[in-house]
Protein backbone atom coordinates (compact mmCIF):
# COMPACT_ATOMS: atom_id res chain seq x y z
CA UNK A 1 0.00 0.00 0.00
CA UNK A 2 2.67 3.00 0.91
CA UNK A 3 4.55 1.50 -2.41
CA UNK A 4 1.43 2.90 -3.93
CA UNK A 5 1.39 5.95 -2.40
CA UNK A 6 5.05 6.14 -3.32
CA UNK A 7 5.07 5.35 -7.25
CA UNK A 8 2.01 8.28 -6.97
CA UNK A 9 4.03 10.47 -5.62
CA UNK A 10 7.23 10.15 -8.02
CA UNK A 11 4.94 10.16 -10.77
CA UNK A 12 3.13 13.56 -9.93
CA UNK A 13 6.39 14.97 -9.17
CA UNK A 14 7.92 14.15 -12.32
CA UNK A 15 4.87 15.38 -14.52
CA UNK A 16 4.37 18.92 -12.06
CA UNK A 17 6.92 21.07 -14.28
CA UNK A 18 5.18 20.05 -17.61
CA UNK A 19 1.44 21.75 -15.53
CA UNK A 20 3.15 24.22 -14.16
CA UNK A 21 4.61 25.47 -18.10
CA UNK A 22 1.13 26.44 -19.57
CA UNK A 23 1.55 30.17 -19.36
CA UNK A 24 4.48 29.46 -22.23
CA UNK A 25 1.32 28.51 -24.61
CA UNK A 26 0.46 29.97 -27.90
CA UNK A 27 0.95 30.03 -31.53
CA UNK A 28 4.35 30.32 -33.32
CA UNK A 29 5.63 31.14 -36.95
CA UNK A 30 9.32 30.12 -38.21
CA UNK A 31 11.62 30.58 -40.53
CA UNK A 32 14.47 28.76 -41.48
CA UNK A 33 17.26 28.93 -44.00
CA UNK A 34 20.53 26.44 -44.68
CA UNK A 35 22.17 24.45 -46.42
CA UNK A 36 20.52 21.38 -48.17
CA UNK A 37 22.31 18.36 -48.52
CA UNK A 38 21.09 15.23 -50.77
CA UNK A 39 23.40 12.46 -49.57
CA UNK A 40 24.79 10.13 -52.19
CA UNK A 41 22.95 12.29 -54.89
CA UNK A 42 26.35 12.36 -56.86
CA UNK A 43 28.26 9.29 -56.21
CA UNK A 44 26.81 7.22 -59.30
CA UNK A 45 28.26 10.51 -61.58
CA UNK A 46 32.13 10.82 -60.15
CA UNK A 47 33.65 13.66 -62.12
CA UNK A 48 31.20 15.13 -63.52
CA UNK A 49 30.92 18.42 -61.12
CA UNK A 50 27.70 17.10 -60.26
CA UNK A 51 26.12 19.52 -56.96
CA UNK A 52 24.61 17.53 -54.03
CA UNK A 53 23.89 20.51 -51.83
CA UNK A 54 22.37 23.90 -52.29
CA UNK A 55 20.48 26.36 -50.01
CA UNK A 56 17.13 25.42 -48.59
CA UNK A 57 14.23 27.06 -46.39
CA UNK A 58 11.51 26.32 -44.53
CA UNK A 59 8.33 28.53 -43.18
CA UNK A 60 6.36 26.80 -40.23
CA UNK A 61 3.55 27.55 -38.02
CA UNK A 62 3.02 26.12 -34.83
CA UNK A 63 1.79 25.75 -31.44
CA UNK A 64 3.54 25.68 -28.06
CA UNK A 65 1.27 23.87 -25.51
CA UNK A 66 4.06 24.70 -22.67
CA UNK A 67 8.00 25.54 -22.32
CA UNK A 68 8.69 21.69 -23.44
CA UNK A 69 6.25 20.21 -26.06
CA UNK A 70 4.98 21.98 -29.35
CA UNK A 71 3.87 21.01 -32.81
CA UNK A 72 4.73 22.37 -35.66
CA UNK A 73 3.92 22.28 -39.71
CA UNK A 74 5.77 23.23 -41.93
CA UNK A 75 7.01 23.74 -46.21
CA UNK A 76 10.48 23.14 -46.95
CA UNK A 77 12.01 23.42 -50.15
CA UNK A 78 15.39 21.94 -49.96
CA UNK A 79 16.54 23.59 -53.27
CA UNK A 80 18.31 20.78 -55.88
CA UNK A 81 20.99 18.27 -56.42
CA UNK A 82 22.10 18.95 -60.30
CA UNK A 83 24.81 18.48 -62.52
CA UNK A 84 26.61 21.77 -64.12
CA UNK A 85 25.51 23.16 -67.33
CA UNK A 86 21.75 23.18 -68.56
CA UNK A 87 21.64 19.80 -69.89
CA UNK A 88 22.33 18.10 -66.83
CA UNK A 89 21.08 15.36 -64.13
CA UNK A 90 17.97 17.16 -61.68
CA UNK A 91 16.58 16.65 -58.46
CA UNK A 92 13.91 18.64 -56.77
CA UNK A 93 11.72 18.35 -54.34
CA UNK A 94 8.82 19.60 -52.37
CA UNK A 95 7.75 18.76 -48.88
CA UNK A 96 5.35 19.18 -45.82
CA UNK A 97 6.71 18.41 -42.57
CA UNK A 98 4.52 17.53 -39.49
CA UNK A 99 6.78 17.67 -36.49
CA UNK A 100 6.39 16.81 -32.74
CA UNK A 101 9.30 18.43 -30.66
CA UNK A 102 10.12 18.39 -27.45
CA UNK A 103 12.46 21.07 -25.73
CA UNK A 104 14.67 21.21 -22.81
CA UNK A 105 15.39 24.39 -20.92
CA UNK A 106 19.26 25.09 -20.00
CA UNK A 107 18.42 28.34 -18.23
CA UNK A 108 18.90 31.44 -19.24
CA UNK A 109 16.78 31.60 -22.32
CA UNK A 110 18.60 28.91 -24.03
CA UNK A 111 17.12 25.08 -24.62
CA UNK A 112 17.87 22.46 -26.69
CA UNK A 113 15.56 20.24 -28.87
CA UNK A 114 14.54 17.33 -30.66
CA UNK A 115 12.12 16.89 -33.22
CA UNK A 116 10.36 13.73 -34.73
CA UNK A 117 7.32 13.66 -37.62
CA UNK A 118 6.62 12.57 -41.09
CA UNK A 119 7.96 14.69 -44.07
CA UNK A 120 5.21 14.29 -46.96
CA UNK A 121 7.65 14.55 -50.02
CA UNK A 122 6.85 15.39 -54.12
CA UNK A 123 10.40 14.60 -55.94
CA UNK A 124 11.10 14.82 -59.16
CA UNK A 125 14.34 13.71 -61.09
CA UNK A 126 15.40 13.94 -64.80
CA UNK A 127 17.79 15.04 -67.31
CA UNK A 128 17.58 17.93 -68.97
CA UNK A 129 18.95 17.32 -72.27
CA UNK A 130 16.22 14.42 -72.88
CA UNK A 131 12.86 15.27 -73.21
CA UNK A 132 10.78 12.31 -71.25
CA UNK A 133 13.15 11.58 -68.80
CA UNK A 134 11.22 12.74 -66.02
CA UNK A 135 10.26 10.93 -63.26
CA UNK A 136 7.93 12.00 -60.31
CA UNK A 137 7.36 10.09 -56.86
CA UNK A 138 5.47 11.35 -53.57
CA UNK A 139 5.51 9.46 -50.43
CA UNK A 140 5.95 9.97 -46.70
CA UNK A 141 8.93 9.15 -44.49
CA UNK A 142 10.51 9.44 -41.00
CA UNK A 143 12.04 13.28 -39.95
CA UNK A 144 13.88 13.79 -37.08
CA UNK A 145 15.96 16.33 -35.79
CA UNK A 146 17.62 18.74 -32.92
CA UNK A 147 19.30 21.63 -32.31
CA UNK A 148 19.83 25.00 -30.34
CA UNK A 149 17.53 27.40 -29.55
CA UNK A 150 17.79 30.91 -27.74
CA UNK A 151 14.95 32.91 -26.53
CA UNK A 152 16.30 36.89 -27.21
CA UNK A 153 12.73 38.25 -25.93
CA UNK A 154 10.00 36.52 -24.30
CA UNK A 155 8.11 36.46 -27.77
CA UNK A 156 11.31 36.19 -30.26
CA UNK A 157 13.94 32.91 -30.38
CA UNK A 158 17.05 32.22 -32.77
CA UNK A 159 17.56 28.52 -34.08
CA UNK A 160 20.03 26.53 -35.07
CA UNK A 161 19.18 23.40 -36.01
CA UNK A 162 20.01 20.15 -37.85
CA UNK A 163 17.41 17.18 -39.73
CA UNK A 164 17.10 14.41 -41.38
CA UNK A 165 14.53 11.98 -43.54
CA UNK A 166 14.99 10.08 -47.08
CA UNK A 167 13.24 10.99 -50.19
CA UNK A 168 12.10 9.15 -53.43
CA UNK A 169 12.10 6.05 -55.11
CA UNK A 170 14.95 3.94 -55.40
CA UNK A 171 14.01 2.85 -58.72
CA UNK A 172 12.58 6.05 -60.57
CA UNK A 173 13.91 9.47 -59.07
CA UNK A 174 16.31 7.83 -56.71
CA UNK A 175 16.19 7.54 -52.95
CA UNK A 176 18.17 9.85 -51.02
CA UNK A 177 19.41 11.45 -47.45
CA UNK A 178 17.90 14.95 -47.11
CA UNK A 179 19.94 16.29 -44.32
CA UNK A 180 19.07 20.16 -43.73
CA UNK A 181 21.19 22.26 -41.46
CA UNK A 182 19.39 26.01 -41.04
CA UNK A 183 19.92 29.12 -38.78
CA UNK A 184 16.50 30.59 -38.23
CA UNK A 185 13.85 32.80 -36.13
CA UNK A 186 10.57 32.12 -33.81
CA UNK A 187 8.52 34.64 -33.46
CA UNK A 188 5.20 33.52 -30.84
CA UNK A 189 2.11 35.52 -30.82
Amino acid sequence: MKWKGLVAGLAMSCFAPFALAQGDAGYYIAVDVGQTTFKDTCETLPGTGCRDNDLGSRFSLGYQFNRFISAEVGYFSPGKAALPGGSGYVFTAKEWHYTAILSVPLGKGYSVFGRGGAAIWDVTSSIRSTPGTAARETGVDVVWGGGFKYDISSSMAILIQYESHKAGEELTTGRYDVNFLSYGIKIKF
